[in-house]
């Protein structure tokens, strides 16, 4: 199993909007630029979170994205999910409906644990979790370095 490169942006690009103050609206080619990735990328990303009400968007001169709930309320699991959908190893930890062998499968249970193990983990980390470590995975942004430095 591999997350998509989708995947993978939309958390670079939230832990990104997490390093800021709350509230603060920030340019989507800043946060490409910083993250690596594609700017070309980065818009659908966008939408999915807005969609999911994960961040706010603004357009305009003053244009930019936001966060739209504080960095504790936001988990990995969430972000993911709003890229991709529900994360499933095999489908008959989704849909065990869908699978005919569920009942009786010597492998099923162990299918379900993994299963359970990566939903509590990713739904347990919160962007607010990342923070915390964030000077050591991702260099601070201008602006608060520029503060930091008055």
């Amino acid at each position: 199993m591999e997350l998509s490169r989708q995947a993978d942006y939309a958390v670079r690009a939230m832990v990104d909007l997490a390093a800021f103050p709350i509230g603060t609206r920030v340019l989507t080619g800043e946060i490409a630029k910083r993250q690596e990735i594609p700017a070309s990328f980065l818009p659908r990303i966008v939408a999915a979170l807005s969609k999911a009400q994960l961040v706010q968007t603004f357009r305009g001169k003053d244009g930019g994205i936001m966060l739209a709930r504080p960095v504790a309320e936001i988990n990995l699991l969430d972000i993911i999910q709003a890229v991709e959908g529900p994360i499933c190893l095999n489908r008959c930890t989704y849909q065990p409906s869908r699978c005919n062998r569920a009942a009786f499968c010597r492998v099923h249970p162990i299918w379900q644990q993994a299963q359970d193990y990566i939903d509590q983990l990713f739904r347990r980390t919160t962007l607010a979790d990342l923070v915390v470590s964030l000077p050591q995975v991702l260099p601070l942004p201008q602006r608060q370095v520029d503060a930091a430095i008055l």
